[in-house]
């Protein structure tokens, strides 16, 4: 009951402490000029990021007809058919031949 909630709430209260300290932690580090692939590391791995990557028309299809298969890890096969609703729509008349029916 009441007690077991006043403990999640602690809990609760105490990881979003952290995630803030570690935060601050990295902003630090940007701050001293440390790059942002490196400085991520005190970061907890929960933690959303965002990234660009480059790559050719070709890798990026070779990246899709191994993870849009249904076999792959959801998360991994949802980012594989981002790119491949991207490309397709960026890259129609190449796409279609790269990529696995």
């Amino acid at each position: 009951g009441d007690h077991r909630d006043l403990h999640l709430s602690i809990r609760r209260q105490r990881q979003m402490c952290i995630r803030d300290r570690c935060k601050v932690y990295y902003s630090l580090l940007l701050n001293e000029g440390v790059a942002p692939e490196q400085a991520r590391m005190v970061l907890p791995q929960s933690t959303m990021t965002e990234w660009i990557w480059s790559g050719t028309v070709y890798a990026f299809a070779r990246v899709c007809n191994l993870r849009c298969k249904s076999d792959t890890q959801k998360e991994t096969r949802d980012v594989a058919n981002e790119i491949s609703k991207l490309a397709s729509e960026a890259f129609p008349h190449c796409w279609q031949y790269l990529i696995d029916k």
